[in-house]
């Protein structure tokens, strides 16, 4: 019965629980390790390409000797033998490199597709979020409806202050016109040509009698002298100030 035991394992009472699991690795530490074993391969193709080279040496030293020593096609056969061998596993080595080269792409390319999904799924978060704020189509149209509404009420109002307000004067537009006429009637014609030959001038062929003009202040036609003094003292001035910005 103990050999059983030993041999499947005993259950015990109360015993431990199996052991947690470790997290499985992510894509980033698969890629890693796949570099890791792409790399190991390619350490291991350049010691098959020595071997290779040196079982090809080595046949060829032995068939020259082959000729004085037939006895030596043994060894020559299996030298090639080993080089084929070898060849043979170093084309495998391509062949698992190229694999792992196809693998690491397609994780590549998982890993950025899943990005990219993660991207667009916040996008999407983010859109819902504001449509709830926003409102649906129907929402916007009511806004833009009522603002429209109170616009348009806005500038009717603004129609209506701007009417001419009399504030109880109220006046006939008739009366005033006939009020105009009498009081073209009454004016003297005389008294109204005066008037206008006094803001115009005289009307040509006129006598300057009937629009009489101030008389005007003489303008001197020359300019003042400066005393010849007072130049000679400024022409040193300036010979000083030219002799000043010389230095």
């Amino acid at each position: 019965m103990s050999f059983f035991n030993g041999l499947f394992g005993s259950k015990k009472s109360g015993g431990t629980s199996a052991p947690a699991r470790s997290a499985a690795p992510t894509a980033d530490d698969t890629i890693k390790n796949m570099k890791g074993t792409q790399e190991l391969l390619r350490k291991k193709q350049a010691l098959l390409e020595a071997k290779i080279t040196g079982e090809a040496e080595n046949a060829k030293k032995l068939a020259a000797l082959m000729k004085k020593n037939p006895r030596k096609k043994n060894e020559v056969m299996m030298c090639l033998k080993r080089k084929k061998m070898m060849e043979n596993q170093y084309n495998q080595l391509d062949s698992q490199i190229l694999n792992l080269e196809q693998t690491m792409f397609a994780m590549e390319k998982a890993i950025l597709n899943q990005q990219i999904i993660s991207a667009q799924s916040g996008a999407a978060r983010v859109l819902k979020d504001q449509i709830k704020q926003v409102g649906d189509a129907t929402d916007v149209e009511d806004m833009l409806a009522d603002l429209d509404e109170n616009v348009q009420e806005i500038d009717e109002i603004g129609n209506v202050l701007a009417q001419d307000l009399s504030f109880g004067n109220d006046m006939d537009e008739d009366e005033l016109a006939a009020e105009l006429s009498a009081l073209e009637g009454d004016v003297d014609a005389e008294a109204a040509d005066a008037f206008a030959a006094q803001l115009l001038g005289p009307a040509p062929g006129m006598p300057a009698a009937f629009n009489p003009v101030p008389d005007m202040p003489d303008v001197p036609i020359s300019m003042p002298q400066v005393p010849q003094a007072q130049l000679a003292d400024d022409d040193d001035a300036f010979a000083q100030l030219e002799a000043d910005m010389m230095i």
